[in-house]
């Protein structure tokens, strides 16, 4: 159960078999009953609490139970609680076992929390937000934040004011996070942080290539470098510069893919110099660093 401002949502996983074990289940439908008291009144008898009138909510079964099934009630803030029970019936509506009796107070919700920030570098992005004292945090996408949400981004309860997740590039990414008090199987929620959004950019490169070596032969000059380890590695760029290593130019507009290259275009007697860099996926491409510059003479 989770209590926000507005509302109560009642998750539950409906029967898989009989009550003896048998199979198939006959799940004909699954009922959801409440009631709501004072404070310090006793709870709900099953007589009192499973009549009609006390019925929120009657979901069909259609098909395979699902694993998981949610309603969301509208129940507004007041000096009071709400108990809760499911039940299925199957076999022609036969009552099968029901659920504990939950208790869920009303009471207003804590204060939301504050704004929170995002920062990405090129692996994981992270989401921060001004803590609460004594509090615990759930995280959802910001399409989400109404009093119908979908699941949480993360398993449990955060007690930091911390979130990571991986960052992927180019993708709008939204977030609203609500402060949570209570004790299973009850949780009380806060209402909604304000939005923060992001589109992350890819702007970090490669890291440089490393061990490059140069050889000549007649007519060629062949390089080999180590490889570099990237997630998005598109390639890698040759540069060459005739005479000096002052200016080194592209040998190619795209990059190479292999970890050698052969320059075919060289003159006997003319000194060259090589360096590698490494380029990646993003549009434009991060270049990285250069490589060690070697030299060779044509033969």
């Amino acid at each position: 159960m989770t209590r926000r401002a507005e509302s109560v949502t009642v998750r539950f996983t409906p029967p898989t078999a009989n009550i003896d074990g048998s199979l198939p289940i006959a799940l004909d439908r699954i009922d959801i009953f409440a009631m709501t008291l004072a404070p310090d009144a006793r709870p709900p008898f099953a007589a009192e609490l499973r009549i009609p009138a006390n019925r929120i909510a009657s979901i069909p079964a259609t098909g395979a139970p699902a694993a998981a099934t949610t309603f969301v009630e509208a129940v507004p803030a007041s000096a009071r609680t709400r108990y809760y029970q499911v039940v299925p019936y199957a076999n022609r509506s036969r009552q099968g076992t029901a659920s504990a009796l939950i208790s869920v107070p009303l009471d207003a919700a804590s204060t939301a929390p504050e704004k929170g920030a995002i920062a990405y570098d090129e692996q994981t992005l992270t989401l921060t937000w001004p803590a609460m004292e004594g509090a615990t945090y759930l995280v959802y996408n910001s399409t989400d934040s109404t009093d119908a949400p979908n699941a949480p981004l993360q398993a449990e309860r955060l007690k930091t004011a911390k979130f990571t997740q991986p960052v992927v590039f180019g993708k709008r990414v939204c977030f609203v996070v609500r402060a949570v008090a209570g004790t299973a199987p009850v949780s009380i929620e806060s209402p909604p942080s304000a939005e923060v959004c992001e589109t992350p950019v890819d702007t970090f490169p490669p890291p440089a290539p490393t061990g490059l070596i140069a050889l000549a032969s007649p007519g060629a000059i062949s390089l080999t470098w180590d490889p570099v380890t990237a997630a998005d590695l598109a390639g890698y760029i040759v540069l060459r510069g005739e005479g000096s290593s002052d200016r080194l130019q592209p040998l190619m507009t795209e990059p190479v893919t292999g970890t050698s290259f052969n320059d075919q275009t060289v003159k006997a007697g003319v000194r060259y110099f090589y360096a590698v860099v490494a380029v990646d996926k993003a549009t434009p491409a991060n270049r990285s660093k250069s490589s060690n510059v070697v030299d060779e003479t044509g033969r």
